[in-house]
Protein backbone atom coordinates (compact mmCIF):
# COMPACT_ATOMS: atom_id res chain seq x y z
CA UNK A 1 0.00 0.00 0.00
CA UNK A 2 1.33 3.38 -0.95
CA UNK A 3 -0.51 5.26 1.78
CA UNK A 4 -3.01 8.05 1.20
CA UNK A 5 -3.09 9.58 -2.26
CA UNK A 6 -2.66 13.36 -2.20
CA UNK A 7 -5.97 15.04 -3.17
CA UNK A 8 -5.89 16.78 -6.54
CA UNK A 9 -7.19 20.03 -4.99
CA UNK A 10 -4.09 20.14 -2.77
CA UNK A 11 -1.84 19.65 -5.81
CA UNK A 12 -3.68 22.42 -7.71
CA UNK A 13 -3.44 24.82 -4.73
CA UNK A 14 0.25 24.05 -4.26
CA UNK A 15 0.94 24.52 -7.98
CA UNK A 16 -0.85 27.89 -8.03
CA UNK A 17 0.92 29.00 -4.83
CA UNK A 18 4.33 28.43 -6.41
CA UNK A 19 3.35 29.75 -9.84
CA UNK A 20 5.96 31.80 -11.62
CA UNK A 21 5.39 34.76 -13.89
CA UNK A 22 5.31 33.53 -17.48
CA UNK A 23 6.79 35.95 -20.05
CA UNK A 24 4.25 37.37 -22.51
CA UNK A 25 5.86 35.66 -25.51
CA UNK A 26 4.99 32.29 -23.94
CA UNK A 27 1.27 31.49 -24.07
CA UNK A 28 -0.84 28.67 -22.74
CA UNK A 29 -1.55 26.41 -25.70
CA UNK A 30 -4.83 24.97 -26.92
CA UNK A 31 -3.77 21.59 -25.50
CA UNK A 32 -4.85 20.18 -22.14
CA UNK A 33 -2.68 17.78 -20.16
CA UNK A 34 -5.06 15.12 -18.78
CA UNK A 35 -2.74 12.67 -17.03
CA UNK A 36 0.16 10.28 -17.34
CA UNK A 37 1.48 6.84 -16.48
CA UNK A 38 5.23 6.84 -16.00
CA UNK A 39 8.15 5.16 -14.32
CA UNK A 40 11.74 6.09 -13.55
CA UNK A 41 14.63 3.77 -12.74
CA UNK A 42 17.68 5.24 -10.95
CA UNK A 43 21.02 3.45 -10.61
CA UNK A 44 23.23 5.46 -8.30
CA UNK A 45 25.71 5.59 -5.48
CA UNK A 46 24.04 4.92 -2.10
CA UNK A 47 23.30 7.78 0.35
CA UNK A 48 24.57 10.68 -1.78
CA UNK A 49 22.79 9.61 -4.93
CA UNK A 50 24.85 10.44 -7.99
CA UNK A 51 23.84 8.29 -10.90
CA UNK A 52 22.00 7.64 -14.12
CA UNK A 53 18.26 7.54 -14.62
CA UNK A 54 15.90 6.35 -17.33
CA UNK A 55 12.28 7.43 -17.56
CA UNK A 56 9.35 6.56 -19.76
CA UNK A 57 5.61 6.34 -20.06
CA UNK A 58 2.63 7.89 -21.71
CA UNK A 59 0.78 11.19 -21.44
CA UNK A 60 -2.83 11.84 -22.36
CA UNK A 61 -3.48 15.17 -24.10
CA UNK A 62 -6.62 16.74 -25.56
CA UNK A 63 -7.13 19.80 -27.69
CA UNK A 64 -9.41 22.25 -25.85
CA UNK A 65 -12.98 21.97 -27.09
CA UNK A 66 -12.44 18.45 -28.49
CA UNK A 67 -13.48 15.09 -27.07
CA UNK A 68 -10.69 13.24 -28.91
CA UNK A 69 -7.70 12.32 -26.74
CA UNK A 70 -4.12 11.95 -27.98
CA UNK A 71 -1.71 9.50 -26.33
CA UNK A 72 1.92 10.60 -26.51
CA UNK A 73 4.63 8.13 -25.49
CA UNK A 74 7.99 9.26 -24.11
CA UNK A 75 11.34 7.86 -23.08
CA UNK A 76 14.54 9.47 -21.92
CA UNK A 77 17.84 9.02 -20.10
CA UNK A 78 19.88 11.34 -17.96
CA UNK A 79 21.67 12.04 -14.71
CA UNK A 80 20.38 12.40 -11.15
CA UNK A 81 21.70 13.81 -7.90
CA UNK A 82 20.07 13.54 -4.49
CA UNK A 83 20.10 12.31 -0.93
CA UNK A 84 18.39 9.28 0.60
CA UNK A 85 17.68 8.12 4.13
CA UNK A 86 17.88 4.45 3.11
CA UNK A 87 21.07 3.63 1.15
CA UNK A 88 20.25 1.75 -2.06
CA UNK A 89 22.07 1.54 -5.40
CA UNK A 90 18.76 1.13 -7.29
CA UNK A 91 15.34 2.74 -6.96
CA UNK A 92 12.15 2.85 -8.98
CA UNK A 93 9.49 5.55 -8.79
CA UNK A 94 6.19 5.74 -10.62
CA UNK A 95 3.01 7.72 -11.15
CA UNK A 96 -0.33 6.83 -12.66
CA UNK A 97 -3.42 8.54 -13.97
CA UNK A 98 -5.26 7.64 -10.74
CA UNK A 99 -2.72 9.67 -8.72
CA UNK A 100 -3.23 13.41 -8.21
CA UNK A 101 -1.41 15.52 -10.80
CA UNK A 102 -1.74 18.70 -12.80
CA UNK A 103 -0.08 19.94 -15.95
CA UNK A 104 -0.10 22.85 -18.38
CA UNK A 105 1.18 22.93 -21.95
CA UNK A 106 2.63 26.21 -23.19
CA UNK A 107 3.23 27.32 -26.76
CA UNK A 108 6.73 28.73 -27.24
CA UNK A 109 7.77 31.35 -29.83
CA UNK A 110 9.34 28.74 -32.16
CA UNK A 111 5.89 27.22 -32.74
CA UNK A 112 4.61 30.20 -34.72
CA UNK A 113 0.92 30.88 -34.19
CA UNK A 114 -0.51 27.50 -33.29
CA UNK A 115 0.69 24.20 -31.86
CA UNK A 116 -0.10 20.90 -33.58
CA UNK A 117 0.42 17.51 -31.92
CA UNK A 118 3.34 16.83 -34.29
CA UNK A 119 5.06 19.99 -32.99
CA UNK A 120 4.84 18.64 -29.43
CA UNK A 121 6.41 15.33 -30.45
CA UNK A 122 10.11 14.85 -31.12
CA UNK A 123 13.22 15.42 -29.00
CA UNK A 124 12.87 16.84 -25.49
CA UNK A 125 14.93 17.98 -22.52
CA UNK A 126 13.47 17.78 -19.04
CA UNK A 127 14.41 18.90 -15.56
CA UNK A 128 12.71 17.29 -12.56
CA UNK A 129 12.81 17.62 -8.78
CA UNK A 130 11.25 14.98 -6.54
CA UNK A 131 10.93 13.96 -2.94
CA UNK A 132 9.29 11.04 -1.23
CA UNK A 133 8.70 9.43 2.10
CA UNK A 134 6.57 6.48 0.91
CA UNK A 135 4.18 8.67 -1.10
CA UNK A 136 5.91 11.63 -2.62
CA UNK A 137 5.72 14.20 -5.33
CA UNK A 138 7.61 15.54 -8.28
CA UNK A 139 7.58 18.59 -10.51
CA UNK A 140 9.13 18.92 -13.93
CA UNK A 141 9.43 21.12 -16.94
CA UNK A 142 9.77 19.47 -20.34
CA UNK A 143 10.86 21.48 -23.37
CA UNK A 144 9.78 19.57 -26.45
CA UNK A 145 9.45 19.67 -30.20
CA UNK A 146 12.91 21.13 -30.73
CA UNK A 147 15.37 20.86 -33.60
CA UNK A 148 16.54 17.26 -33.94
CA UNK A 149 20.03 18.25 -35.16
CA UNK A 150 20.61 20.52 -32.14
CA UNK A 151 19.40 17.75 -29.81
CA UNK A 152 22.27 15.53 -30.95
CA UNK A 153 25.00 18.16 -30.57
CA UNK A 154 27.00 18.38 -27.34
CA UNK A 155 26.98 21.77 -25.60
CA UNK A 156 23.95 22.96 -27.62
CA UNK A 157 21.33 22.78 -24.83
CA UNK A 158 20.52 26.51 -24.94
CA UNK A 159 20.16 26.50 -28.74
CA UNK A 160 17.98 23.37 -28.54
CA UNK A 161 15.79 24.99 -25.85
CA UNK A 162 15.26 28.04 -28.07
CA UNK A 163 14.18 25.77 -30.94
CA UNK A 164 11.51 24.00 -28.84
CA UNK A 165 7.89 24.62 -29.78
CA UNK A 166 6.24 23.60 -26.49
CA UNK A 167 6.86 23.45 -22.76
CA UNK A 168 5.01 21.18 -20.36
CA UNK A 169 4.96 22.05 -16.66
CA UNK A 170 3.77 19.06 -14.62
CA UNK A 171 3.49 18.34 -10.89
CA UNK A 172 1.97 15.37 -9.13
CA UNK A 173 2.02 12.57 -6.62
CA UNK A 174 4.46 9.67 -6.99
CA UNK A 175 5.21 6.36 -5.35
CA UNK A 176 8.60 4.78 -4.89
CA UNK A 177 10.11 1.44 -3.95
CA UNK A 178 12.83 2.78 -1.59
CA UNK A 179 11.32 5.76 0.30
CA UNK A 180 13.02 8.65 2.04
CA UNK A 181 14.80 10.63 -0.64
CA UNK A 182 15.04 13.89 -2.52
CA UNK A 183 16.59 14.33 -5.94
CA UNK A 184 17.01 16.41 -9.04
CA UNK A 185 17.32 14.91 -12.50
CA UNK A 186 17.95 16.09 -16.05
CA UNK A 187 16.89 14.03 -19.07
CA UNK A 188 17.08 14.04 -22.85
CA UNK A 189 14.67 11.90 -24.80
CA UNK A 190 11.93 11.54 -27.39
CA UNK A 191 8.17 12.07 -27.46
CA UNK A 192 6.43 9.75 -29.93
Amino acid sequence: MLGPIIPSKLIAKTASAVAVTIPKFIAESQWEWLGADSGTLNVETPEVNLGVAVTGGQMILRKKGSTEKETVYFGGAGASLGLSAIPSPVNFSFSGQEMAATGTIYRLPASGGSLDIDEIKGPFIMGEVSGDFNVGGSACIMLCGGNRFLATMPNMTAAFALSCKAAMVIAGATGTIVPGGISGSAYVGELL
